[in-house]
């Protein structure tokens, strides 16, 4: 799974998708056609399964999995790479 950079926060003439950014982690799922959601991350690494912080790929699992895998389908898409903040007391993920 490749990093990715911040977001810039330069104006440009394209278009702009603005949200309020909470102080929480980023986190990022990789989806297949075939495996559903199988790989997860932060910004800059892998989450291991056996980490305590990997819970929240159960989490996107749970909720967003089923809905997302759909819309993909739909797109008759075979990979995509889905951004999430995990935003809760204690969320920022120092790693």
């Amino acid at each position: 799974m490749k990093t990715y950079p911040s977001i810039p926060k330069e104006i440009s003439i394209k278009p702009i998708y603005a949200f309020d950014k909470l102080d929480g982690s980023n986190i990022r799922a990789e989806w297949s056609k075939k495996r559903g959601f199988y790989k997860f991350g932060t910004r800059r690494k892998l989450l291991d399964p056996n980490e305590e912080v990997f819970g929240c790929a159960i989490l996107i699992q749970e909720r967003y999995s089923e809905h997302l895998s759909k819309i993909f389908r739909e797109k008759r898409w075979n990979k995509a790479i889905a951004f999430f903040e995990l935003h809760a007391p204690d969320s920022y993920i120092s790693r």
